[in-house]
């Protein structure tokens, strides 16, 4: 629908209920990972007491048995009264998706070294996608997927994955999406070849897709959003693999039973690299617990905290 004052076409609330919806599917399949807690072992916590009213305090675990009693919803789809005392509270304002695109269209000029790589901007805040994307002779296509990326106190993790507007609700079709982890698979699809006939490409396409996902990270404070954010990813991940299977396979060579059996591992990295932490302290918000993180090249797990003392 449109407002009068602004003109801005909003997702209607049925739409707006199935945005991050985890209770059927894959994302219900995987609800005990996407909850995990990677530095305590158990499960990420509320932070916050918007909760208080279904009798959950701040310090409770949000396990797979509490959160699916719950419609934890986008913060456009939450009461402008709730939105309001969350934004003073903690300083809680998620970025508009043009905002979004304009960061990492900088992000990108500066690395590619020439403007309007992944598209161009319009006056009214749109952007048209450009064409096939062309590498400076210095860099390479698998340099940039492995790029180790990271979005600060994350919210939905819009900087990411833009999967729909957080400002409006509205779905951003997959070919305009501008995170930069949309940016690392748009990236691998226009690259990525295999001679591999076995499985038409499905395993080389997979294992880049798995180097995208573990050079992206975000941290965020309170649970819902955080939650919210790893399932954006894990949705997004299953949007782009339906896509290259739907265009690039033989449906005889790679069955969806292959497809599926790969959101386990993704649904496990996007558990490790969207944690849940004060971003002050380097800690558990609340505690004094270094939070901890996974270096995917190393394959062992480290304080977040120990990252910066090596860039210092």
């Amino acid at each position: 629908m449109k407002t009068k004052q602004t003109q801005t076409i909003l997702a209607s609330d049925e739409e707006l209920r199935d945005l991050t919806d985890y209770h059927y599917g894959p994302a219900k399949e995987y609800l005990n990972i996407l909850l995990q807690d990677r530095t305590t072992g158990g499960y990420i916590r509320f932070n916050t007491d918007n909760y208080k009213e279904f009798g959950y305090e701040q310090d409770d675990e949000m396990t797979p048995e509490v959160v699916l009693k719950l419609n934890i919803m986008p913060r456009v789809a939450k009461t402008k009264e709730l939105q309001k005392s969350r934004s003073k509270a903690k300083a809680e304002v998620f970025t508009p998706s043009w905002i979004c695109n304009t960061m990492n269209n900088h992000l990108d000029e500066v690395w590619f070294g020439y403007k309007d790589v992944f598209n161009v901007e319009n006056d009214d805040h749109t952007w048209k996608r450009t064409g096939h994307i062309v590498f400076p002779e210095d860099k390479t296509w698998e340099e940039y997927v492995k790029l180790t990326k990271l979005e600060v106190t994350c919210g939905e993790a819009p900087f990411i994955v833009s999967r729909y507007d957080t400002t409006t609700g509205l779905i951003i079709p997959i070919e305009d999406r501008i995170g930069f982890l949309d940016r690392k698979m748009r990236i691998i699809s226009e690259n990525q070849r295999s001679d591999n006939e076995e499985d038409y490409g499905w395993g080389d396409w997979f294992e880049w897709a798995k180097k995208a996902f573990q050079a992206s990270y975000g941290f965020e404070w309170s649970g819902d959003n955080l939650l919210l954010a790893r399932i954006n990813l894990f949705y997004s991940y299953i949007d782009y693999a339906t896509r290259r299977n739907g265009e690039a396979f033989n449906p005889h060579l790679v069955s969806w039973e292959t497809v599926a059996e790969t959101y386990r591992e993704i649904a496990i990295i996007i558990s490790w690299n969207l944690w849940q932490m004060d971003g002050l302290k380097d800690t558990l918000p609340n505690t004094d617990i270094p939070a901890k993180i996974r270096d995917w090249e190393k394959s062992e797990v480290i304080e977040f905290r120990s990252i910066k003392k090596q860039e210092g």
